[in-house]
Order: structure tokens, then C-alpha cells, then sequence
């Protein structure tokens, strides 16, 4: 898109230029813009929160007798589960850029 054929604007490659290149973020205007140490800083702090999350839940997991848990803990449990998945899956449908046809778009 733009230029010559094979050509890709700078950090972008595949084809039709759809990729960002390594060390690249892809931004909403289009260009991929290099990463900065704040994007690996979040990432990072990210995945320190994910790691103590899934250690605090193992250990209160572990400390529990299931044969005395009651229905609600159980129920409360897999409807939080399942708003966690749908929560992902619309914001996957969100992150999508659908063209609505103009009867659409107002509902």
C-alpha cells in the first residue's frame, strides 16, 4: 500500500504490509512505532500481578476442604469464570474495525 510493489513503510513487512517488525507496536493510526521501556515495564509489572494472583489463588485453593465447600462458592466461582470470558471475547469484537452499513450503525 503505497509505493512500489513489495515496498513496505518503515517496520512494517508480511504481506500487505499487515505486520509490525520486531521491537515494533502497532498503533491506531497505522504505522508501527518502536517500543519504549514503558511498554516492557507494564508488561513486565503485568506479568509479576498474573504470577502472585495464580499464588495467592493456589494457596487459598489448597487450604480449603472441598468436601465442606459450599453450592454457592462453586456457583459464584464459574459465573465469574464465565464473565471473564465473555468479557475477552467482546473485547477481541471490540479491537475489530467492522465498516456497519448505515442501518446498522444507529441500533
Amino acid at each position: 500500500p503505497g509505493g512500489g510493489v513489495g515496498a513496505c513503510p518503515a517496520g512494517r513487512l508480511g504481506v500487505a504490509c499487515a505486520i509490525c517488525k520486531d521491537g515494533h507496536v502497532d498503533h491506531d493510526d497505522g504505522t508501527c512505532k518502536p517500543c519504549g521501556a514503558a511498554d516492557a515495564a507494564l508488561f513486565g509489572l503485568a506479568m509479576v500481578g498474573c504470577a502472585i494472583a495464580l499464588v495467592m489463588v493456589y494457596v487459598i485453593a489448597a487450604r480449603q476442604d472441598r468436601s465442606t465447600q459450599r453450592h454457592a462458592t462453586v456457583l459464584a466461582s464459574t459465573g465469574l469464570a464465565q464473565i471473564i470470558g465473555i468479557v475477552q471475547m467482546l473485547s477481541v469484537m471490540a479491537s475489530l474495525q467492522v465498516p456497519w452499513p448505515t442501518a446498522m450503525s444507529g441500533l
